[in-house]
C-alpha cells in the first residue's frame, strides 16, 4: 500500500485508467460545448470533473489526496459544477459522510 505500506496482494489492487477518467487519448472526440466546466481549476481538477460527469447511473467515486488544501479545491471545484459530493475529515462526521454516500444515490463521490 502507498500509504500505509503494509503488504497487499496484487489481487486487492483495481486499475483505472486516464481514457475512463475523460482524459483526451486515441481515438476520442474533441470535448463538446456541453461538457463545459465552471470556474478557473487546474487541468488534474478538469480532468476529474470531465470523469466525474461521465459516470454512469449509479456508479460512484472515491478521491483520495494526501493534502487536505487540495481536498478543499476540489471540493469547491465540484460544489461549482453542481457534483453532490461528501467529504470526510474524521470521527463522526467521516462515519455520517461515509453513510451519506453510500446511501444517497445523487451523491457522486466522496473525498
Amino acid at each position: 500500500c502507498p500509504m500505509c505500506r503494509a503488504r497487499c496482494h496484487h489481487s486487492d489492487l483495481t486499475y483505472v485508467y486516464g481514457n475512463q477518467l475523460g482524459e483526451e487519448g486515441e481515438g476520442q472526440e474533441e470535448k463538446s460545448a456541453e461538457e463545459e466546466i465552471h470556474g478557473s481549476h487546474s487541468t488534474k481538477i478538469v480532468s476529474l470533473i470531465r470523469g466525474l460527469n461521465r459516470l454512469q447511473p449509479g456508479e460512484k467515486a472515491i478521491v483520495f489526496s494526501e493534502w487536505d488544501d487540495m481536498l478543499q479545491l476540489l471540493s469547491i471545484a465540484l460544489r461549482d459544477n453542481g457534483i453532490k459530493h461528501e467529504r470526510c475529515k474524521g470521527g463522526k462526521a467521516m462515519i455520517k459522510g461515509l453513510a451519506r454516500f453510500k446511501e444517497n444515490p445523487d451523491v457522486r463521490a466522496v473525498l
